[in-house]
């Protein structure tokens, strides 16, 4: 399915602007190490209608998934009319977030290993832990 979104005027052109997300990256799924890097992306000179394109193709898609069922109610030719909204975002309880931390913390061998962990975890550099009088002890 090709189409171009139909606007008032299509022939608008977006000048100056610009959209700015941060994102992470693995080498590969799963893996321990990451980056973060921000990504600025320029609009400008792009019409319009390619930018509505892009915005609605997740809904397009999912819309077409969740139908398929229901295609032989469906008419040919029709329009089916729907409110935009962007994707939802995923939220974990703060319960969730700490087991999901124990839980990768708990697939490090060393404690150099879960400090850098809990550092990337906090976009620091170095944390100081006085663990004076904390004995190691060795997980099987």
């Amino acid at each position: 399915m090709s189409e171009t979104a139909n606007t008032t005027n299509t022939a608008i052109i977006v000048r100056n602007v610009k959209t700015v997300k941060t994102a992470t990256i693995r080498p590969f799924k799963g893996s321990p190490d990451s980056k973060k890097v921000t990504l600025e992306i320029d609009f400008d000179g792009c019409p319009l209608d390619t930018v509505f394109s892009a915005a609605t193709a997740h809904d397009v898609i999912k819309w077409q998934g969740n139908h398929r069922d229901k295609y032989d109610t469906l008419v040919d030719g029709s329009t089916i009319k729907r409110k935009f909204s962007a994707p939802p975002s995923a939220t974990i309880t703060e319960e969730q977030a700490k087991q999901a931390m124990k839980g990768r913390l708990a697939t490090f061998k060393t404690k150099a290993e879960k400090m850098a962990y809990l550092e990337s975890l906090l976009e620091v550099d170095d944390i100081e832990v006085d663990d004076s009088g904390v004995e190691e002890v060795e997980e099987n």
